[in-house]
């Protein structure tokens, strides 16, 4: 994992998931794409009380390329690839996703110190250009002294979170708003940005995919 980062970093593009030379558009090789591309699905669930709607299940350790793939994704260098993947979030969701008025997009919050645009937010941009939503910008920022976040459960992931307004937002109780945000875990997130809103009518969440945990994880 930590050769192709180098690569990456040298600006030598290899596909994460099998490290060849010829990654596409959506940042895995040919090969590699073709094996992950069928899993996916118009997956939507109920998390924490809102809806959900993403591609994959993702367990860490079972899907190597998906893992893998996630990971590359990650920080703020590459907005193609989420421009690819939302074409083909919005062509498998197809008409769940359709509307007949204006939806608002805010993507999932960065790090208080962020100095630039990160994942989630070419996530959110790249979804609302393809499936026509308003786009808010990355309206929220996660506190600094929020730590270890990735190893809370839910509740303390949802007592520890506080979001500061970093744009303008219009609280729009009767718009409907979607989250945008590469992967979804516990739903404290998505939870703490509904409260932000103030409970708007309609609020969803749209994620490349959701973090499934065993059964005995907390």
């Amino acid at each position: 994992m930590k050769t192709w980062k180098s690569l990456w970093t040298w600006g030598l593009k290899v596909c994460p998931a099998c490290g060849s030379f010829s990654p596409l558009a959506g940042f895995l090789c040919g090969p590699c794409e073709n094996q992950l591309i069928p899993r996916a699905q118009a997956y939507t669930e109920i998390v924490d009380g809102l809806t959900v709607r993403f591609l994959f299940r993702w367990n860490p350790g079972e899907s190597d390329s998906l893992s893998n793939l996630v990971i590359a994704l990650k920080g703020p260098f590459h907005e193609d690839a989420w421009k690819w993947w939302a074409k083909i979030f919005a062509e498998i969701h197809g008409q769940s996703i359709a509307h007949e008025k204006e939806i608002f997009c805010v993507s999932a919050p960065a790090r208080a110190d962020s100095k630039r645009p990160d994942h989630s937010y070419f996530w959110a941009k790249s979804l609302s250009e393809t499936a026509g939503l308003s786009f808010r910008g990355q309206v929220f920022a996660k506190s600094a002294a929020t730590k270890n976040h990735r190893r809370m459960g839910r509740d303390e992931r949802r007592s520890r979170k506080k979001l500061v307004k970093k744009t303008e937002c219009f609280i729009e109780r009767e718009a409907f708003w979607v989250m945008a945000d590469d992967i979804l875990t516990t739903g404290g997130t998505a939870r703490a940005i509904y409260e932000a809103l103030e409970y708007p009518e309609k609020f969803e969440v749209w994620c490349l995919a959701y973090r499934t945990r065993p059964s005995c994880d907390p």
